[in-house]
């Protein structure tokens, strides 16, 4: 639930009334009064935090999920005076935002080698030829040897996936000493520890205060999530988290996301408008359209995705 911290000195003992409501809203709301029974020593400062619940909707209609400044007409007066005791309320005002949450670029450009898949055998070989992933990226470890069949390369057994490589390394098999060269494709490790564990990135829901989002990201990808707090990552020294600098995570834009393959649905994941993270399912040669955070939409799979800025959300 979200919340409001008023600090105030109190001039008397005893129960204090604290009465809210949103400033700068027509028609003006009603007050809502919290009473705050707990200590009081003149002259000594005390905080109280009031939890915003559904029985604060009069008074502060405008949600606290909206990525919102406004200003928040307030009062204290004693519990024994009448509420309608204008002369023994002490008036004040003042600002708060409305959703603190922060946008978070999470990435994991790097990963260890799963498998690789061979897509031409060669022929001709006469010895074993070595497996060489370049360029590297800065990846390490990895240790593989051919399985043969005859003179050509079946497939390649992996004793080391190794880590830290890049989607755009490939690999080569040497020729040695003669033979046609062999070809085939990365498949990489999950997001997660040397093809271990998967990488699991937790952050705090933005609508519901202390709940706690979890999701796993993939090798290659890069997208954003709007959190309270800085997300942490376990089980995967190659998924970065960094705060970038964003306008609030709720100011939405109109999208058209076109799905170009002509044999398979695309799978995206996004924000949407109230801070939830959301899945959609678009059909092959098939448009979708909806408003989002910008810079939170996730291509699930590598598809062929056209993705138009419609503008502001109507």
């Amino acid at each position: 639930m979200p919340s409001l911290s008023i600090t105030y000195t109190p001039q008397y003992e005893g129960c204090h009334r604290i009465a809210v409501r949103a400033d700068a809203v027509s028609p003006l709301p009603p007050f809502c009064i919290y009473i705050d029974s707990s200590a009081s020593v003149i002259g000594e400062e005390k905080t109280t935090v009031i939890t915003i619940d559904e029985t604060f909707d009069e008074c502060l209609p405008v949600q606290p999920v909206t990525c919102a400044n406004y200003t928040i007409d307030a009062y204290i007066q004693p519990c024994c005076a009448d509420e309608d005791d204008v002369e023994s309320r002490v008036d004040f005002k003042f600002s708060t935002l409305t959703n603190k949450c922060e946008v978070y670029d999470i990435s994991c450009t790097k990963s260890g080698i799963a498998n690789i898949v061979i897509t031409n055998p060669g022929s001709g070989y006469t010895s074993t030829p070595s497996v060489l992933i370049t360029p590297t990226g800065g990846g390490t470890g990895f240790v593989g040897a051919p399985v043969m069949d005859g003179d050509t390369v079946e497939s390649v057994t992996i004793s080391n996936n190794g880590q830290y490589y890049t989607t755009v390394a490939a690999v080569r098999f040497d020729i040695s000493p003669t033979g046609d060269t062999a070809e085939g494709y990365i498949e990489y490790c999950p997001c997660g520890t040397n093809c271990g564990e998967n990488s699991i990135v937790s952050y705090n829901n933005c609508v519901d205060q202390g709940v706690e989002d979890v999701i796993t990201p993939f090798t290659g990808s890069s997208y954003k999530v709007c959190s309270q707090s800085m997300p942490t990552v376990a089980n995967s020294p190659e998924t970065v988290v960094q705060k970038i600098a964003s306008e609030a995570c709720c100011n939405c834009q109109n999208y058209r996301v076109s799905n170009g393959d002509k044999d398979r649905s695309l799978t995206i994941d996004y924000i949407d408008c109230d801070n939830v993270r959301q899945t959609a399912a678009i059909l092959p040669l098939a448009a979708f359209v909806t408003c989002m955070v910008p810079g939170s939409l996730h291509i699930v799979e590598d598809y062929i995705v056209t993705v138009t800025d419609l503008g502001t959300c109507p």
